[in-house]
């Protein structure tokens, strides 16, 4: 994703990876840790518990 695009400070990268973490890997990407869960999901079921 970074090399396809030009950023004017060290900034603009970081918000640009910090955006692409947190709509792709923490809602699309399941992890094995996670029990094949995306981090989101995860996070809801840990919510859902609480109630």
């Amino acid at each position: 994703m970074t090399n396809r695009k030009s950023y004017h400070s060290l900034q603009e990268l970081q918000l640009s990876i910090f955006e692409y973490i947190k709509g792709y890997e923490h809602s699309k990407r399941p992890h094995l840790f996670l029990n094949i869960l995306t981090p989101n999901e995860t996070e809801n079921l840990y919510w859902e518990q609480l109630h």
